[in-house]
């Protein structure tokens, strides 16, 4: 019987089975194989969707840059129409107080009321018609 063994031991060759014809994975090892696919699968579809979700940030940014760049501009030329209206309201102003000096009867005003309102239309020629 020894020798029977050791015959069958000397036969046993090792033969190399090409993969496809290889023996299929477990269930285990399948069940692993599948969860990981599904989890680079998961991963890369959250990047392609936080690619886009950024691409959609991006975009918004630049509009509301845009947005606010144009209210920034609209507020400036409201200020200076204002600034502008304030001046011409205060050139009117002064042109009011210049015909009201200009009209004022001086005949019954003393030495020093005469004096001051000759400084006070001259000063005011000065900044009105300083052209």
């Amino acid at each position: 019987m020894h020798s029977l063994r050791e015959k069958k031991k000397d036969k046993t060759e090792i033969v190399d089975v090409p993969e496809e014809q290889s023996r299929p994975i477990g269930r285990e090892a399948a069940k692993a194989k599948r969860s990981r696919k599904c989890k680079k699968d998961n991963v890369m579809e959250g990047i392609v969707i936080l690619g886009n979700n950024i691409e959609k940030i991006i975009k918004v940014q630049q509009d509301r840059k845009v947005e606010c760049e144009k209210v920034t501009e609209a507020q400036i030329q409201i200020s200076n129409a204002n600034l502008k209206a304030a001046k011409e309201q205060k050139e009117a102003r002064m042109f009011e107080v210049y015909n009201s000096l200009l009209n004022q009867d001086t005949s019954h005003m003393s030495e020093d009321q005469k004096a001051n309102r000759e400084k006070a239309l001259r000063k005011l020629e000065e900044k009105l018609f300083a052209d």
